[in-house]
């Protein structure tokens, strides 16, 4: 005669499947969130080397601009993109393009 077994333990296979679909769903959300960090920091980063090239030009811009000691208003390189000036006794001139950048030569 079987003895009917009236306290069995362990999961059915339902709540074994429920359990990996709720598993898969939590990792899912989990990566999703790891690489939108990700992404933030490398846009921080990319932000923060833009802002770092944009304060050397403008640190450059200003000592260059600062030591001006005359502006040549009819020097024929002077024109909407360019100005030429002396500075140290030796005459310079400033271009810059449609992309705003500045090079001073």
């Amino acid at each position: 005669m079987k003895k009917a077994f009236r306290n069995q333990c362990g999961f059915t296979f339902i709540e074994v499947i429920m359990a990996i679909v709720i598993v898969s769903i939590i990792s899912v959300l989990a990566g999703m969130g790891l690489i939108q960090i990700t992404n933030a920091y490398v846009f921080a980063k990319k932000n923060a080397v833009a802002a770092e090239q944009a304060q050397i030009a403008l640190t450059r811009l200003t000592k260059e601009l600062s030591a001006i000691q005359s502006i040549d208003h009819n020097a024929p390189a002077t024109s909407a993109t360019s100005i030429k000036y002396m500075r140290a006794g030796i005459w310079h001139t400033l271009t810059w393009g449609g992309g705003g950048s500045a090079d001073p030569a």
